[in-house]
């Protein structure tokens, strides 16, 4: 993908939001967090050699799959999440090999934590990061544990304070209780708004995550590393929305975070004449859902 990339992807999403009427008053926060969740996108494409060539594929894919549900740009607690999630990624890629990166690794949880606040079931994800922090990023030790868990608190130790002060004694054990509160599996998935966006960037993270474990010798064993937190927590992800799409506003912006370096890898390194076509294939299909997710549905 050549330098022109990034910014025709940025017209695109400047004019496609100048027409869906988002740059109102009422959602200029969530257009700020946007642009501040796509800058640290590149940050964590550029900083971690992603894309072993030049290549701004990861933004512009996380972009155009985050533009393709305009419903995600209704929440400001939705949108801080994502500003979290990815600072939390950025902290834990730099912890690669770095048994000694307590405090990377509370940065990452503490975000996680913020997270938490509005969205407790994102704790549901520490077994797979845990795991991933032993294996993948081998950054794992007893005293990264204790980090992560004091991580996970610290933002609560200032709501505690919050709430004290206001009188609201039970505010975080109500909040910390609605980890029970689990739907129907499955209700509310078959929604148009819902199934066929997320149909394409499930497609679409398969065919990353099937192209790079067939192609990941080209890739250095620090990147295959990065790209196995990536696929892990995708699918993940993805099992935990079609149980419980409920949810769907703050995991629909964690499958895209983790998608979008499965597909631009994808459509950064291959060059035959299906997936060149695959290319404007899917360039189409989003723009078109974008469209029905916006005027029809």
């Amino acid at each position: 993908m050549g330098r022109y990339t990034l910014p025709v992807t940025v017209v695109y999403i400047v004019a496609m939001l100048v027409v869906m009427g988002l740059f109102d008053i009422d959602h200029w926060m969530q257009m700020l967090l946007f642009g501040v969740s796509t800058f640290l996108m590149v940050v964590l494409n550029n900083s971690n050699s992603l894309i072993r060539v030049f290549s701004r594929m990861v933004s512009c894919s996380f972009m155009v799959l985050s533009l393709m549900i305009p419903s995600l740009f209704d929440s400001l607690e939705g949108g801080i999440s994502q500003v979290m999630c990815i600072i939390a990624l950025l902290f834990f890629l730099d912890s690669y090999q770095d048994r000694r990166s307590m405090g990377k690794i509370f940065f990452a949880f503490s975000c996680l934590g913020v997270v938490s606040t509005q969205f407790f079931q994102v704790l549901f994800f520490l077994p797979f990061i845990w795991f991933l922090l032993f294996t993948s990023l081998q950054s794992g030790s007893l005293k990264v544990i204790v980090a992560s868990i004091l991580g996970i608190l610290a933002p609560y130790w200032f709501w505690l304070c919050w709430c004290l002060h206001n009188g609201c004694h039970t505010c975080i054990l109500d909040h910390v209780m609605t980890v029970t509160d689990f739907g129907p599996i499955a209700e509310g998935l078959f929604t148009p708004q819902l199934i066929i966006p997320l149909l394409l960037i499930a497609a679409l993270g398969i065919a990353g995550t099937v192209h790079f474990l067939a192609n990941s010798f080209a890739d250095n064993i620090k990147t295959r590393m990065f790209y196995n937190v990536f696929i892990m927590l995708f699918f993940a992800t993805l099992i935990f929305i079609v149980l419980q799409p409920q949810h769907s506003d703050y995991l629909l912006r964690m499958l895209i975070i983790c998608a979008s370096p499965l597909v631009a890898h994808f459509f950064t390194f291959t060059n035959t004449w299906l997936t060149n076509l695959s290319f404007y294939a899917v360039l189409v299909t989003t723009i078109v859902i974008t469209v029905l997710n916006t005027w029809i549905f």
